[in-house]
């Protein structure tokens, strides 16, 4: 009887193990498309002046970029980011090339240095959903975040063949309170 125990153990462990794993192997093949998703960007989140992390997002409105809560909450180290920078470059067929002068000298490594990984196109504050706990629950993580721009951002794209567009605005007086029904961060 012992034996099946753990032989069911094992197969339930092997089962969760291969779900989480499923996802990695979701996209595969695929072909870039330069500057097929203009509002695609990159975020690198800050605490106290120093870059951190990076994550992906997409822009919802002018002022709010849409990405992970594991990027905007608090880390396993108890850090919580301060400030997020975004660029919005494809990044193809050339990464975004890093900024001369980074890193600067001293405590920090952003100092009078403009260009990746310190000053983006747009920049603006992190918020985590409320409900998300640091820790991916299944089946909801509520891994789910936004930066809320300093500014309305009127940077432009310019998409292959077509005229230039401006960032989408549709919900461009979405804030983190009406996203959560709070005014303050989490």
């Amino acid at each position: 009887m012992h034996v099946r125990k753990l032989i069911a153990l094992s197969a339930a462990l092997i089962g969760v193990f291969l779900v989480l794993v499923a996802p990695a192997e979701a996209v595969k093949f695929g072909q870039p498309d330069g500057n097929g998703h203009p509002y695609v960007g990159l975020a690198v989140f800050y605490a106290h002046g120093i870059p951190f992390r990076g994550c992906s997002g997409t822009l919802l409105s002018s002022t709010t970029f849409l990405t992970a809560g594991h990027c905007t909450g608090v880390d396993a180290n108890g850090t919580r980011p301060d400030h997020a920078e975004i660029w919005f470059d494809s990044g193809y067929p050339n990464p975004i090339p890093r900024a001369a002068g980074f890193p600067a000298p001293g405590p920090n490594p952003c100092a009078g240095v403009t260009g990746y990984p310190c000053t983006g196109d747009a920049g603006g504050t992190p918020f985590a959903s409320p409900e998300w706990n640091g820790a991916f629950t299944l089946p909801n993580t509520h891994d789910v975040g936004v930066v809320q721009l300093d500014s309305r951002s009127t940077h432009s794209f310019r998409r292959s063949g077509t005229s230039t567009v401006s960032r989408p605005d549709a919900v461009s007086r979405t804030s983190s309170s009406r996203l959560w029904g709070t005014g303050s961060r989490p």
